[in-house]
């Protein structure tokens, strides 16, 4: 149905929206901005996150949350 090819392409909908604000605030100098560092510690637990919540996942609802959280990672 409709609703399955939502969540499908929500991953890589929330990759397209996500990657440039991350690869923007890469590009950033340390002071103003978080480090690559802390940028990629986000990155992992929004990921691992998204994929333990798409694991015990109890409703479609909460699969498209895991795999927008999934995408963001």
């Amino acid at each position: 149905t409709l609703f399955y090819g939502i969540i499908l392409s929500s991953f890589s909908a929330s990759l397209m929206i996500s990657s440039p604000i991350f690869g923007f605030l890469v590009d950033k100098p340390s002071p103003p901005y978080p480090s690559m560092k802390v940028l990629i510690m986000i990155g992992l637990v929004i990921s691992a996150s998204g994929h333990f919540l798409y694991f015990i996942a109890w409703d479609t609802w909460v699969v498209l949350i895991a795999r927008i959280l999934g995408g963001t990672g």
